[in-house]
């Protein structure tokens, strides 16, 4: 009777660390772009917020709204929003306004390709109102484009 040996051979080895490997690389790169969209997905849900917040304001007083005026701060942590700001604290409002969404990549490797980047929500403006919003990025980058929502790609300057 011949006795055989247990286990796995080297070549069983290799083929299962192959296959382990091709799975990561598609894996990971995913992983990351999920990652990224999730922050950003954040980001964009406190910019309606913010929206939201600018319209009542001109709406209601007929003026221009600051960032500060509509009560957008970051007192309180808003994850991924380092600042709020609008165009109005610095020139006068005729057609339309804005509104900017500072992010916060958290010195994470992942987000460093959108770190300091800003969401920009314009408003243009109607008599009596605001007639549509435009959402877009400071930098836009074919990098960055891929990451956001169909409704949030327009080139913002």
């Amino acid at each position: 009777m011949i006795r055989r040996a247990k286990g796995f051979t080297l070549v069983e080895i290799m083929i299962v660390v192959v296959i382990v490997g091709i799975l990561a690389a598609v894996a990971i790169p995913a992983y990351q772009r999920y990652v990224v969209e999730a922050k950003l997905a954040d980001v964009l849900e406190y910019a309606g917020v913010a929206k939201l917040a600018m319209t009542e304001y001109y709406e209601s007083t007929g003026e221009c709204p600051t960032a500060e005026k509509a009560g957008l701060t970051v007192d309180n942590p808003i994850p991924h929003i380092l600042n709020v700001s609008s165009a109005w604290d610095r020139i006068p409002c005729r057609d339309w306004f804005e509104v900017y969404l500072e992010i916060d990549g958290d010195s994470d490797s992942l987000l460093k390709q959108i770190d300091g980047e800003r969401v920009m929500m314009r408003a243009e403006l109607e008599k009596g109102g605001v007639k549509k919003w435009t959402c877009g990025f400071s930098k836009y980058t074919p990098e960055i484009k891929e990451y956001l929502p169909s409704s949030c790609q327009h080139e913002m300057i």
